[in-house]
């Protein structure tokens, strides 16, 4: 294909002439001969500090092309010409008004942050780079996330058709008793694996939309490089709008199917349950204290029972997280002169607390002074837990081998509204009712022990033992702390040295556990459930 001639803008003399013609000034936007390059462009002022590039170079150096417009996005950077005082040039950039402004607008802007042109200009031109190597980063990673995603489906599959055979395998055995049963669960089974596939879709989604929207990020950056406009940087930098890392939006906590028969023959099918699969997503130190409860639901803070490593003093304090340190920021110290036993918050955000070998429930009041918020005399205060309602449940029993123990009801008067001791055939239900908390049937979950050994008792609103749990794969069952979720969950943290969270469903049925040897947890002393239904475990260490 024939090529362009091109001539000497000084002495009109093509390249095909002896000495050719191959440079160019940017300053002067002329193209030049090796004669008139030496001598005559020399002969103009300060020709010596002209940008003079080489043409046939900028043909074969694609890399060369970047740094031409570079060049001239400099020149033109000063020659931009003031919008309001258009015989004037623009030195400096107004933030507020994110324009060019010459010295005439000074007046105008007087109480706005300015910044030197050309310093706003290099800023934005290496955050402009900046975030087109972040993009280019991500999207190197998107074929690894998919890949996770996709795992992820695989995984899901596995587990239906687990689940279904099992499912198919039950309903043969109780035959056509069960079948109407079956008709539901699998029913039910199958709108669980439409939002499991609609969950993997969205996220496959977000992937694809996020990837669409980097690489027109990225055009649009590579096309303003290319500009020979100064403010083409100034004006693509408002526009990008570069997102968090993807793999906040697609990673979280897996849903997996469970399906749990009855232990009694009776014509009972069974039940489809989601088991959750916990993952550690954040950890945070607190160093030189031991954290012996931790409760906290309402308002910014959660409130903590630790002991200081040098003292032999329990403390209460309020702990916020900082993620940028991966530490706990305990404020607002209150030092307590007995041993808490147990703690709660009701629902207006008043902190009490039981002591150990003690009748009376202590709050901390507005003046942050210590007082007592009720007295059970001559009964032990154990366990205590605020209810959403406003009533106080606590658990009770005598100073010293249990005999005498329960567990009452406070309204939020303070006075006494129910009191659960005997089942329905009069025996007696707890011994040492030490950990309470609600599920979201209103069901009553309490960690009962007898010598160093323990169980979960279910009662329902009205006193009667709905279910217990023991651990029986356990030896020894020593739960420490019982908390329940949204969905009805129940988390259980077992003896202080074994490491391991048990959870049930809300009918007392194990799911799975969470800790042992799989997971660096140890000494686990307490759990709290927050707002946004993270899971949190107070280990000592």
């Amino acid at each position: 294909m024939a090529q362009q001639l091109v001539n000497c803008q000084f002495c009109d003399i093509n390249r095909n002439v002896r000495g050719g013609v191959r440079w160019k000034c940017l300053n002067c936007d002329l193209n030049l001969c090796e004669n008139c390059k030496t001598g005559r462009h020399s002969r103009i002022k300060d020709s010596n500090q002209h940008r003079i590039i080489d043409i046939q170079a900028l043909r074969t150096e694609s890399s060369t092309t970047l740094t031409v417009a570079e060049w001239t996005r400099e020149m033109d950077l000063q020659k931009i010409v003031c919008l309001e005082h258009p015989n004037k040039k623009c030195y400096h950039f107004c933030k507020e008004c994110k324009k060019p402004i010459c010295p005439s607008c000074f007046l105008e802007h007087r109480d706005h942050n300015l910044i030197e042109l050309e310093l706003i200009y290099k800023d934005q031109q290496q955050r402009l780079k900046n975030i087109q190597r972040e993009i280019d980063n991500d999207l190197q990673t998107l074929p690894g996330i998919m890949t996770m995603i996709s795992k992820e489906e695989e995984e899901i599959s596995r587990n239906y058709d687990d689940v279904r055979l099992k499912i198919e395998q039950r309903e043969s055995e109780i035959k056509l008793q069960a079948t109407n049963d079956a008709k539901r669960l699998l029913k039910d089974l199958e709108e669980f694996r439409k939002t499991e596939n609609t969950v993997i879709s969205l996220k496959q989604q977000k992937v694809r939309v996020y990837e669409v929207n980097l690489k027109h990020q990225k055009n649009k950056i590579q096309e303003t490089f290319k500009s020979h406009e100064a403010t083409s940087i100034l004006t693509t930098i408002g526009q990008i709008d570069k997102k968090i890392a993807l793999e906040n939006t697609v990673k979280g906590s897996k849903q997996k199917f469970a399906f749990k028969t009855p232990s009694s023959h009776c014509i009972d099918f069974g039940s489809l349950i989601k088991i959750p699969e916990l993952f550690i997503k954040s950890k945070y130190q607190i160093e030189d204290i031991n954290v012996f409860g931790i409760k906290g639901k309402h308002g910014n803070y959660t409130t903590i029972v630790f002991k200081k490593n040098k003292l032999g003093v329990y403390f209460l304090g309020n702990v916020s997280f900082s993620d940028s340190e991966s530490k706990c920021i305990i404020s607002n110290e209150k030092e307590i002169s007995d041993d808490v036993f147990d703690l709660t918050i009701t629902k207006d955000g008043i902190i009490l607390f039981s002591m150990a070998q003690s009748s009376e429930i202590k709050c901390i009041a507005k003046n942050s002074e210590i007082e007592t918020f009720s007295s059970l005399e001559p009964k032990q205060v154990r366990g205590i837990h605020a209810c959403d309602n406003g009533n106080i449940l606590i658990g009770f029993s005598s100073f010293h081998n249990g005999e005498h123990s329960g567990l009452l009801v406070l309204n939020e008067e303070k006075v006494q509204i129910k009191t659960f001791e005997l089942d329905i055939n009069n025996e007696k239900i707890f011994s040492f009712p030490d950990k309470i908390t609600t599920n979201k049937n209103g069901d009553i979950c309490v960690i009962d022990h007898r010598f160093y050994v323990g169980r979960v008792v279910a009662l329902n609103e009205g006193g009667h033992v709905k279910w217990t749990y023991n651990a029986h794969d356990m030896d020894k069952f020593n739960p420490c702390d019982i908390v329940t979720t949204s969905t009805g969950l129940v988390i259980i943290t077992t003896d202080y040295y074994c490491n391991v969270v048990h959870l049930l469903s809300e009918n007392g049925d194990f799911l799975t556990k969470f800790g042992g040897d799989e997971v660096n947890i140890s000494m686990v002393r307490c759990l709290n459930n927050d707002e946004e239904e993270n899971l949190q475990i107070a280990c000592n260490f």
